[in-house]
């Protein structure tokens, strides 16, 4: 390339130098183009992979913990006759047995309905996050 004149057809400059438009066909340097590639994809895929299986690792974690918030719901328009703590523990229980820890009536909690959707939101943000 150097040897060559300004003028030449065949003379490359810049860039060009090291593309693939210089080699000729059936050049055995174009494999090493395609074997990178695929080392690259290679790599690619198994940072993939760890990544996750560390979320799922943290995901299973986070609900494997016995954290009231894993089992918390809010109930809203109940019935006037289940209106008591005792009452809505019974149903609750008549339907899982054995499965309710606590069952709390709060009426009129416009507050705890909002820390409920923050607190959901709050969780939403984090797993996205991860």
């Amino acid at each position: 390339n150097k040897s060559l004149a300004d003028g030449d057809q065949l003379k490359v400059e810049g860039v060009l130098v090291i593309t693939m438009a210089n080699l000729q066909t059936g050049d055995n340097r174009l494999w090493v183009t395609w074997i990178v590639e695929v080392i690259i994809t290679f790599v690619i895929c198994i940072f993939s992979f760890k990544d996750f299986a560390r979320y799922a690792y943290y995901a299973r974690k986070f609900l494997a913990s016995r954290s009231p918030s894993n089992f918390a719901i809010l109930v809203q328009d109940i019935p006037e006759s289940l209106r008591s703590t005792q009452k809505i523990y019974e149903y609750f229980d008549r339907i899982f047995p054995d499965q309710i820890a606590h069952a709390i009536h709060a009426e009129n909690a416009p507050m705890l309905v909002t820390m409920k959707l923050d607190f959901d939101v709050a969780v939403m943000k984090k797993e996205l996050a991860i």
